[in-house]
C-alpha cells in the first residue's frame, strides 16, 4: 500500500527511520482549540439600516477559523448580513465584509425547541468563495491577503437587507485555532 496525498497536517510526520520531513503548520496539528462567544442585544434602530457593523471579536491574521455558530430571536420579518474582516484601525477599513458569509439571513435562527445549547446556524461556510479546499487557510488568506500581515482583526456582520426590524438578541460562537 502508498499514500497518495497527505493534507497539510499529515505532510509533516516523522518516518519509521525516525527522521522528521518538515515541522507542522501552526494551527493544523496539535493546536490549543480557542472560542470568542457572546451576545448581541440590538434594537429596531440598529438593525433598520443597512450598513450598520456589528463588531463580533477581535481575531489574530494567524488564526484558522473552524466555525462561526450564530443564533438569533426573531429579528424582523427580513435580516440579512455578510460575516467579515475589518481591520482595528480608527476608520474600521474592510479586509472583506463577506469573507465568510454573504447575503446570510439571521432573522430567525432560534435554537430548536428544548435544545438551548445548539448552534442554529454555521456561517463559517456559507459564503460562496469560500470551499472545502479552504479550510486549512489562516484569517489573514481568508482575507485576501498575500502574506501575513501580523495584525487582530474584527470579525464582524454588516447588515445587507433589513425590513420590519424587531428588537432582539444574536447570540455567536466562534471557534479557532492560534497555536
Amino acid at each position: 500500500m502508498a499514500f497518495v496525498a497527505y493534507s497539510n497536517a499529515a505532510s509533516s510526520y516523522t518516518d519509521l527511520t525516525g527522521e522528521t520531513t518538515s515541522l507542522p503548520q501552526v494551527g493544523l496539528m496539535g493546536a490549543r482549540n480557542r472560542i470568542i462567544k457572546g451576545n448581541l442585544a440590538l434594537d429596531t434602530t440598529q438593525l433598520g439600516t443597512v450598513g450598520n457593523s456589528f463588531a463580533l471579536g477581535p481575531i489574530f491574521t494567524s488564526s484558522r477559523i473552524h466555525s462561526i455558530g450564530i443564533q438569533s430571536d426573531n429579528l424582523g420579518t427580513t435580516l440579512t448580513v455578510n460575516v467579515g474582516l475589518y481591520k482595528t484601525d480608527s476608520s474600521r477599513t474592510v479586509v472583506d465584509a463577506d469573507a465568510y458569509g454573504s447575503a446570510f439571513s439571521i432573522d430567525n435562527l432560534a435554537p430548536p425547541s428544548g435544545a438551548i445549547t445548539s448552534v442554529r446556524a454555521d456561517v463559517r461556510w456559507e459564503s460562496n468563495s469560500t470551499d472545502l479546499n479552504t479550510m486549512e487557510q489562516a484569517v489573514w488568506e481568508d482575507g485576501g491577503e498575500a502574506s501575513d500581515p501580523l495584525q487582530v482583526w474584527l470579525l464582524a456582520l454588516t447588515i445587507t437587507a433589513t425590513s420590519s426590524p424587531a428588537a432582539g438578541d444574536v447570540a455567536f460562537l466562534i471557534q479557532y485555532t492560534l497555536d
